[in-house]
């Protein structure tokens, strides 16, 4: 995958949060993958009939608490997004990131 450009400057978002990735940068991470599919932290997801419908050039974006919707380690593109505030993500305060990084294999290429 190729670099992704950064400024490492935040800047204020419209919303007023904070952006540390320009949209060259967003767009070059992206631009890799075929689809981008947000994954809602609810059991009525149907993970299997989503990968069956899409290809294996998807990525996969999960949330905090991963253990709602897999029930073993994610094989293919992923990442996490994970709820924070000044004092950091809230699964480390937690304690639940052992719990929900076990889902993930790691490397991504």
């Amino acid at each position: 995958m190729e670099a992704i450009p950064s400024d490492n400057k935040a800047t204020t978002a419209p919303d007023g949060g904070f952006n540390f990735l320009t949209p060259e940068a967003w767009k070059a991470l992206l631009s890799g993958y075929s689809h981008v599919v947000l994954v809602a932290n609810s059991e009525a997801v149907d993970l299997e009939r989503l990968r069956s419908e899409l290809p294996e050039t998807a990525l996969y974006v999960f949330f905090n608490k991963v253990y709602k919707v897999l029930d073993e380690p994610f094989v293919g593109h992923s990442m996490l997004v994970a709820r924070s505030d000044v004092m950091g993500a809230h699964i480390v305060h937690r304690r639940e990131a052992a719990d929900v990084l076990r889902f993930f294999g790691g490397d991504d290429s």
